[in-house]
């Protein structure tokens, strides 16, 4: 069975899913690029593959031969391509940054920055741009403020970004000069933050670099690169995806309108709902 299935077009799952939940779970497929690999499509399956440690994320990074979605063979991707124990000391080292308590501290700046941004839609009127003036920006001035990143640069790291997570968009070696350019930024504002530290997050990863050896250097850029490039993509993409949803079902928007405490369930059911990588 070749996948993905369908050609990606709309949020719509594609039947095949129903049907290979219904008939045949762990099923094997044929990939864009690179042979054959297993798809598993029920909850209970995935969460065992994504917790098992039989299970390795490294693995599909060590054979340029294996089963991919891009015409180039995958690179090592900081985090994003560890196992544990490994993986598990590098995200402990962030996870007080986003606790419950520190991340409802950050929610009147957010909601700060939302509204000047709504603001901003309704004065430029229609027709306006959702993903540009608002999907994009939102995420991205948070993570830079989070992370202590100038936001004048938002706008190159934007862009080498989109490169670095791109799949056929671009040729390989430009999708490695991104890498290779984000790695040269993000080291070039450590070395700046080393020397005027701040209270930002940056700040913290390198003291836990320099002064509790938590992290080696080329972990501590790496995992800056990762913080920086998916603490904005995700959020832009399903911002979009929701409010798409939301105008393509008018009877629950108008319920949301109509009773704004259902915003919460709402956005947990969305997040259920709707795919992130489309």
């Amino acid at each position: 069975m070749d996948y993905p299935f369908g050609d990606g077009t709309s949020l719509a799952l594609e039947p095949e899913y129903a049907e290979a939940r219904a008939t045949c779970p762990v099923v094997r497929v044929r990939l864009p690029f690179g042979g054959e690999a297993w798809l598993v499509t029920r909850h209970a399956d995935v969460r065992e593959v994504l917790t098992d440690p039989r299970f390795s994320s490294r693995e599909t990074t060590r054979n340029p031969d294996g089963p991919r979605f891009t015409p180039q063979p995958l690179f090592p991707a900081g985090v994003m391509s560890m196992d544990p124990p490994e993986h598990t000391r590098i995200r402990s080292l962030v996870s007080k940054a986003f606790t419950g308590a520190r991340v409802q501290a950050l929610r009147p700046r957010i909601t700060e920055i939302a509204e000047g941004l709504a603001d901003a839609m309704l004065e430029h009127g229609p027709p306006a741009d959702l993903v540009t003036m608002f999907a994009l920006p939102l995420p991205v001035t948070v993570i830079c403020e989070l992370l202590g990143v100038p936001y004048a640069d938002h706008g190159r790291f934007r862009e080498l970004s989109d490169a670095l997570l791109s799949t056929t968009a671009l040729p390989p070696e430009e999708i490695f000069a991104a890498v290779k350019e984000l790695n040269l930024y993000l080291a070039g504002l450590i070395e700046a933050r080393r020397a005027a530290p701040r209270d930002d997050m940056l700040s913290g990863l390198i003291r836990a670099r320099d002064q509790e050896d938590r992290l080696s250097e080329q972990e501590l850029v790496e995992f800056s690169v990762g913080l920086l490039v998916t603490g904005h993509e995700t959020a832009a993409t399903q911002i979009a995806n929701f409010t798409y949803m939301l105008a393509r079902n008018p009877g629950q928007l108008a319920a949301l309108r109509a009773d704004p405490a259902l915003i919460p369930n709402a956005v947990e059911e969305l997040l259920r709902h709707t795919p992130s990588a489309r």
